[in-house]
């Protein structure tokens, strides 16, 4: 079964229709990614599968279980996590604090055990745990981003633009801990734009044009694709 099913939704915004009848599917500890271009759909598809966004038509599934009508609140104790582009942390608070606010359903042991074991899967974050956001570089905010969704203990993980803004070293060190979160068993959905290096650690990845399914294989397939590259990975 799959950890999550998205069947055939449609959705949008003030009655502009965005998604018309997108499917995916993601297994158990696998990394998915969707590309396509700008205005396809992907960060829309994130947010219905979050629950930020009410499909009109089509259902989204999780382990077999339909949580179409649940809020995002719901859908975080179930065990979907996400971290959107922007916006992903709270700038005044310190590390420490963000860490807090993404446990805040937590007992007070169990949230400091967690925040142990964030500093431990991310030690740079330890070293600045009493810094303020603002003194964080763009890669250890996304780092503390995906850090405070992990708060939680997700089984699903939702990453919208993880490398965007970011330079090249600093996006290989993001996309080094995503696949870490993987290795510990956490299955995880990632959009992006520049879709190169997050196919390369993915199972699977979803080609979205005009906000349909265009294509979808293996990873691998995917980057070996002449037509694909040329179009959406800036590679003939």
């Amino acid at each position: 079964m799959a950890i999550l099913a998205v069947e055939d939704v449609y959705a949008g915004y003030d009655g502009s229709q965005v998604l018309h009848g997108v499917s995916i599917s993601v297994e158990e500890q696998e990394i998915v990614t969707i590309i396509g271009p700008n205005g396809a759909g992907k960060s829309t598809l994130l947010k219905v599968v979050m629950g930020f966004l009410t499909p009109s038509r089509g259902s989204v599934r999780l382990r077999g279980d339909d949580i179409t009508g649940l809020r995002p609140d719901q859908r975080v104790r179930e065990g979907i996590a996400y971290v959107p582009q922007l916006e992903n942390i709270f700038p005044s608070l310190t590390v420490e604090e963000n860490l807090r606010m993404g446990g805040y359903l937590l007992d007070r042991e169990t949230l400091r055990g967690r925040a142990e074991e964030m500093y431990e899967t991310f030690p740079r974050l330890a070293e600045r745990k009493r810094l303020r956001v603002k003194a964080l570089s763009g890669g250890e905010r996304q780092m503390l981003a995906m850090a405070r969704a992990l708060m939680a203990a997700p089984m699903l993980l939702l990453l919208d633009e993880p490398s965007a803004a970011l330079s090249p070293r600093m996006a290989g060190e993001v996309f080094d801990k995503v696949m870490e979160i993987n290795a510990a068993g956490r299955a995880i959905v990632i959009v992006e734009q520049e879709a190169q290096r997050s196919l390369e650690i993915s199972s699977r990845g979803y080609v979205l044009a005009d906000g349909r399914n265009a294509f979808e294989d293996r990873a691998h397939n995917i980057l070996a694709n002449e037509k694909i590259r040329e179009a959406f990975l800036g590679a003939g």
